[in-house]
């Protein structure tokens, strides 16, 4: 009960008059992988990360969507496999998920692939809706916030994120921010 009020707290509280600072996703997803070090020993994971911009951030926000994602992804294991965890990136020409790759563009699209349980892509959109979840409580641990959570931090950065999982395959999390943050950037839905 405690996990689930502190999680509605965070979803509730994410703050609106912050200041964004440049910070490198390199050094967040390391303390990240600090964190779940325990987690990363015990399950023998491998996590993998290429190198990431420094971006314009809520530092504490942005440090949280890949604290939910990379401890969703050893959560959700398969018991006949080591977890694999793979982090990749590309600067791209605008906010988009099907954007073209930019070397001097002002986006970043981040990758986080996993070879996890996954599930039926149909429930995609649902997972980002809070208090979703597609596993028993008594399956996997967790209040159903994390992930929704994660998508109002992505519209607070002026980005946005999309998942597509394939059952026993694993998910894949794509994210797209811009590096700098300005007024009157436009997102697109648009996917291949």
């Amino acid at each position: 009960m405690t996990k689930l009020i502190n999680d509605l707290l965070t979803f509730t509280r994410l703050p609106v008059n912050a200041s964004f600072e440049n910070v490198s996703l390199n050094c967040l997803v390391d303390e990240v992988m600090s964190d779940v070090e325990l987690a990363i020993s015990e399950k023998h994971a491998i996590i993998e990360v290429d190198d990431l911009p420094k971006i314009d951030a809520l530092t504490g926000q942005i440090r949280q969507v890949f604290q939910n994602i990379i401890s969703n992804a050893l959560k959700f294991t398969r018991k006949d496999e080591k977890p694999r965890i793979k982090i990749t990136c590309e600067l791209v020409d605008r906010c988009a998920i099907d954007a073209k790759k930019n070397e001097n563009g002002d986006f970043c699209r981040i990758t986080i692939k996993d070879n996890g349980i996954g599930f039926d892509n149909q429930y995609a959109e649902k997972i980002f809706t809070i208090f979703q979840r597609l596993h028993s409580r008594e399956q996997y641990d967790g209040t159903g916030i994390g992930l929704a959570i994660t998508k109002k931090i992505m519209e607070r950065h002026k980005g946005i994120i999309t998942e597509s999982r394939k059952e026993n395959e694993g998910s894949k999390f794509v994210i797209v921010l811009p590096l700098k943050q300005e007024v009157g950037i436009e997102i697109e839905m648009s996917k291949n």
